[in-house]
């Protein structure tokens, strides 16, 4: 059964202009944003629903709105902050899960599978059967497919061993918090000095 992200309006619906520290990335609607931000404590997001495309920025605290004046959510520019009921899962957590989930596998005899919507990625330094079981449409430092190379039905397939994900964390001109894994994707939205965003990508200024 797949985990649902939920999120609270933060301070009765309180909405504020003050300057965000990143861009955002460009969404449809809350709830993209809300799954964007399922790893943070808080998604922000433009309140303003005629505004098109809306945009979606992710926080682990509440700095940039703790203590700041709140404005009419009408007002241009305006910004609502939403914080999750459950905090986020922890990295360990995430560890601890899926090693229960593959022992689960193991001892039903179902070594080769993962559950739905996860892949049976190789793991470093691992032997020829050693794998963890990843959601790669949200694993930040394996997106879009298992970094390592996929666990396939036969072992010794070549093509299982190929890299198909992307380590997010590694990608040039991003913040070491300015990215996220969403729909296999890495959407950036905060970049380094030198760079600029552009269409959820950090792009280096030309000189």
């Amino acid at each position: 059964m797949t985990e649902q992200t939920s999120f609270q309006s933060h301070y009765d619906d309180n909405c504020h202009t003050a300057p965000f520290p990143n861009p955002g990335a460009q969404v449809t609607d809350i709830y993209q944003c809300f799954e964007l931000c399922s790893t943070w404590k808080y998604a922000v997001m433009t309140f303003a629903q005629t505004q098109s495309p809306a945009h979606c920025r992710c926080a682990d605290n509440d700095q940039t709105w703790f203590n700041q004046p709140v404005t009419d959510c009408n007002s241009p520019g305006a910004w609502v902050p939403y914080r999750q009921i459950a905090p986020p899962t922890s990295s360990a957590a995430v560890i601890r899960r899926r090693k229960d989930d593959q022992h689960r596998l193991k001892v039903e005899g179902l070594s080769q599978k993962c559950p739905q919507g996860q892949r049976a990625c190789r793991v470093p330094e691992g032997s020829d059967e050693a794998y963890e079981c990843i959601d790669t449409s949200h694993e930040l430092e394996s997106c879009g497919g298992c970094i390592r190379g996929e666990m396939g039905i036969a072992y010794d397939s070549a093509s299982s061993r190929l890299p198909i994900g992307v380590d997010c964390t590694l990608i040039s001109g991003i913040t070491a918090n300015g990215v996220a894994c969403f729909e296999s994707r890495c959407v950036a939205f905060d970049c380094e000095a030198g760079y600029l965003l552009v269409d959820q990508q950090c792009v280096r200024k030309e000189l």
